[in-house]
């Protein structure tokens, strides 16, 4: 088990295989994070599917990213898997009906590479979701 982890929520008023085409989306998901992101690798089962990779660059740095499960419309879950600023870094992605919209269930969970340094980056990642998610929201709704 990851010494870090901790989950990110929210409600989105578009029913959930909107919701997941968009978190899904490597281009689309890559919004929600500081620097850019873009597709590097097809999956075996569609574009952003199984085996797809996304590169996040960071200013000068950059790391991959593959996705492990694409189950549509309810769970995507990923991995690094080149060069990442953490070890063992692993997200999943629960979206679920509720109601007319969905709920997204983001559980993100890692060892930092510098002891001492898991709940600060922690910090960030949950900072950045903070600061974007209310304009993902607005745009998958109007979408």
């Amino acid at each position: 088990m990851p010494s870090q982890e901790f989950v990110l929520s929210c409600e989105i008023q578009a029913p959930t295989e909107k919701v997941f085409d968009f978190f899904a989306d490597h281009e689309c998901f890559g919004r929600i994070w500081s620097g850019t992101t873009r597709r590097i690798a097809d999956g075996v089962d569609g574009i952003n599917g199984v085996g797809s990779k996304r590169r996040i660059h960071l200013g000068p740095y950059s790391f991959d990213e593959t996705t492990l499960t694409c189950q549509r419309p309810e769970l995507i879950e990923y991995t690094s898997s080149r060069n990442s600023p953490l070890r063992n870094h692993k997200g999943r992605i629960e979206i679920h009906a509720d109601g007319d919209g969905s709920r997204i269930h983001y559980t993100i969970g890692f060892d930092p590479r510098i002891p001492g340094t898991g709940r600060f980056m922690a910090y960030l990642i949950q900072r950045d979701w903070r600061r974007r998610i209310g304009s993902i929201i607005r745009e998958i709704e109007q979408a």
